[in-house]
């Protein structure tokens, strides 16, 4: 099973976006059992595609993270 865990939630077809919630409770890839993410984005509907929707919820985090980042002097 893979480390994310992803909630699917307010479909809105006909504007064509999608909530979509992220959590990771702990980061295996760091080795931290005490780490862990939550985020909430909105992403296109992409059709109801669930994989599409998870790599564009992914892909929206690294986004607002990378943002940040720079925003705070990174």
């Amino acid at each position: 099973m893979p480390p994310w865990t992803y909630k699917i939630y307010e479909p809105d077809q006909k504007a064509g976006k999608v909530c979509v919630r992220l959590l990771v409770s702990s980061l295996p890839s760091q080795d931290s059992t005490t780490e862990s993410i939550e985020a909430l984005v909105e992403v296109p509907w992409n059709d109801g595609d669930e994989r599409a929707i998870r790599r564009a919820a992914v892909t929206r985090l690294r986004e607002l993270l990378g943002a940040e980042v720079e925003r705070a002097g990174g």
